[in-house]
């Protein structure tokens, strides 16, 4: 429930940056990585992940921003060359293959669906790791100035 509250939180404010312009969606957005991460493995609430967060990517800002870009073009290039891949397939093998009945086409959203799946969760996992360098690195010196230091994983 923290966690699902959290992103809504954070969603809804991104949101509302976006509508300025798209300069703060990016600032903010890389600042507030790592919220999902913190309200799991640190048990912090929305705000405190949202103030950790910023304090981990304080002065890393372009880095963070540069690796968290790099993830996902490289998810991005890759499901866009799976897709074409999947469907050069279907093409090939199944010239018409817009006639497809129902369970046809269910077994083939499905098939797209789950490498969708498998390609996002390459992205969650490049920035988990991310985080955990993050956190091991700068984490718990962020944590003893506030005094919210907490073991973790």
């Amino acid at each position: 429930g923290k966690v699902v509250l959290t992103n809504f939180i954070t969603g809804i404010m991104i949101w509302l940056l976006t509508l300025l312009l798209i300069v703060p969606w990016i600032i903010y957005g890389t600042y507030w990585t790592f919220i999902t991460y913190i309200v799991l493995f640190l048990w912090l609430t929305w705000e405190g992940a949202r103030n950790h967060s910023k304090l981990l990517v304080t002065n890393r800002w372009w880095k963070t921003f540069g690796m968290v870009s790099v993830f996902f073009l490289l998810s991005f290039i890759l499901w866009m060359t799976l897709g074409f891949v999947f469907y050069f397939f279907l093409w090939y093998f199944f010239y018409d293959f817009e006639t497809f009945t129902v369970a046809e086409n269910f077994v083939v959203e499905m098939l797209k669906n789950f490498t969708i799946d498998i390609l996002a969760s390459y992205f969650t996992i490049c920035l988990f790791v991310l985080f955990v360098a993050y956190q091991s690195v700068y984490g718990w010196s962020i944590g003893e100035k506030n005094g919210t230091t907490k073991t973790w994983v």
